[in-house]
């Protein structure tokens, strides 16, 4: 069963929406720069935010930790529970790991906001760089 993510038409508006998809009008509503012709206006029901499925990642990391790779982490203030990818990543053993909360965002502006794209995509590039050095 499909859903509408973003509640963009009408019909969409009938049934209730969380934050994440009022946020993600932002992106992908008419004219925004993630509405392009291949985006679909659905989700899956039983694993997206709204359904009973959820993917627990926290039941990867003793696996992870059995390698101590280095690991890096970006994640908005006004995304979806931040406190819980912050407990996430405090589990995380790693040789080198970093951290970047991006304050007075949300999910959806870490996609394609300049400021944003290029802060991550710089720290990241030097966590890879302290890597091969």
């Amino acid at each position: 069963m499909f859903v509408p993510l973003a509640p963009i038409k009408w019909s969409d508006k009938l049934f209730p929406s969380t934050k994440m998809q009022k946020l993600a009008i932002e992106y992908y509503g008419p004219g925004a720069p993630g509405d392009v012709p291949t985006w679909k206006n659905k989700i899956n029901f039983y694993k997206g935010e709204t359904g009973a499925i959820k993917l627990d990642p926290f039941k990867y990391i003793p696996q992870y930790n059995k390698g101590k790779k280095p690991y890096f982490m970006a994640f908005a203030t006004g995304g979806c529970r931040p406190e819980k990818l912050k407990e996430f990543y405090d589990q995380i053993d790693s040789v080198d790991k970093e951290l970047l909360i991006i304050p007075n965002s949300n999910h959806f502006d870490l996609y394609y906001k300049p400021q944003h794209v290029k802060r991550i995509s710089d720290d990241m590039s030097n966590l890879f760089k302290r890597q091969i050095a």
